[in-house]
């Protein structure tokens, strides 16, 4: 599947949450109507789904500054790699817990492997103790 210029991982998806909410939808229009019995969870659900998607990761202007050194060496890998897909690939790798791999004097440092162009990446993002996305820069040769 593309995302935004980047391939998401497998695993990587949401379809389970979406069928949960269609499924007390439904059952609440099949068992008597719009009651909220079966709407008003599904629409906690995909809240929750969502906020947890939205993790404030901000940048600085400092930040793109240093993204933009490492913006070459995404291309190598794709020549539409743009700043802005940079970012938002830090963003995602970031906003996911799971792939925390180091913290040192109050950053962050978060790896994935993705698909950049045809190759599978290993990308690692730091973010520093502000919560802004220090640097996103691909790992190994």
């Amino acid at each position: 599947m593309l995302c935004g210029g980047f391939a998401k991982k497998d695993g990587d998806t949401d379809w389970g949450t979406y069928v949960i909410a269609g499924g007390l939808i439904a059952a609440d229009l099949i068992f008597g109507g719009p009651t909220g019995e079966g709407i008003a969870p599904a629409m906690a659900i995909l809240g929750a789904k969502q906020a947890s998607k939205q993790i404030a990761i901000g940048i600085s202007k400092k930040g793109l500054k240093h993204l933009s050194k490492h913006l070459k060496d995404f291309k190598k890998f794709d020549s539409k790699f743009s700043l802005d897909d940079q970012v938002e690939l830090g963003k995602k790798i970031a906003s996911n817990p799971s792939n925390l791999v180091n913290v040192r004097n109050g950053s962050q440092g978060f790896e994935s492997v993705v698909k950049i162009g045809e190759s599978s990446v290993r990308v690692r993002a730091v973010v520093n103790a502000s919560g802004n996305l220090r640097s996103v820069y691909p790992v190994g040769p």
